[in-house]
């Protein structure tokens, strides 16, 4: 069917990083204060981490350099699966891989941390029927459409699955928890100053049980006892972790 040159590999991991750029000199700041000390040195490891990944990559032989078939295997709400057979480099015999991919009725995907007033953080118990079982998640939900801003989206899912109105919302970044197979990246708000309304329902057919505040300290032992292992929750728990790490 279709056929797409590709000049470059894209690489997400490359283009998120946490470490942002520090608004005072490292010179004066480096003098006075050890912690921020220790802060460069992160940063200065994690560049290295960064220069080794993109000399690994250049050194590989192998990579994508066309896409010289896609075969859609079956389409459902959201989402689109396909079957692409791929061209590499370096004389080497074509590939195939299976991709997941959005649709493209939708803006994108959002995954929403709701943290309460005192701290802890609300999660939906949720049935799952992949993992056929019951499990704690993250809300998380599509942006309908380019009219509708990831924050506005992000209050909706909020009110529609937890009953929760939010004080503040801030974009820390975004995460594609399944990069073998899926396509899209989902980004990751924080919501802040949750608090539910008492008399909201969820619709029957949503498989949702209700929400739980969870105290952060908690989160590990759930975390080990297997009661909180979705990508896209860890993902995120990852992300708003490195966010505070930042800060301190």
């Amino acid at each position: 069917m279709a056929h797409r040159e590709e000049s470059s590999v894209s690489d997400p991991y490359l283009r998120l990083t946490a470490c942002g750029p520090d608004n005072v000199t490292a010179e004066k700041r480096l003098g006075a204060y050890p912690t921020i000390r220790k802060r460069a040195n992160l940063k200065n490891e994690a560049e290295e981490i960064e220069s080794r990944l993109r000399e690994m990559i250049a050194r590989q032989t192998s990579q994508p350099i066309a896409t010289r078939e896609i075969n859609v295997a079956c389409e459902g709400p959201g989402i689109r699966v396909e079957n692409h057979k791929i061209g590499l480099s370096a004389g080497r015999s074509d590939t195939s891989a299976l991709r997941i991919t959005s649709d493209g009725k939708s803006a994108g995907q959002v995954t929403i941390i709701p943290v309460t007033t005192d701290g802890s953080m609300v999660f939906l118990v949720r049935y799952r029927y992949a993992a056929g079982r019951w499990g704690l998640e993250f809300p998380s939900g599509e942006v309908p459409s380019d009219d509708v801003t990831w924050a506005e989206a992000s209050k909706q899912i909020l009110s529609q699955l937890c009953g929760t109105v939010v004080q503040s919302v801030r974009l820390l970044g975004a995460v594609n928890p399944h990069p073998g197979i899926f396509s899209g990246i989902e980004a990751i708000v924080l919501a802040e100053g949750c608090a539910r309304r008492p008399e909201h329902q969820v619709e029957e057919s949503m498989l949702i049980a209700g929400s739980l505040d969870v105290p952060q300290h908690c989160l590990d032992p759930l975390i080990l006892r297997g009661r909180l292992d979705s990508g896209t929750t860890l993902s995120a728990i990852s992300l708003y972790r490195a966010h505070l790490a930042q800060q301190t």
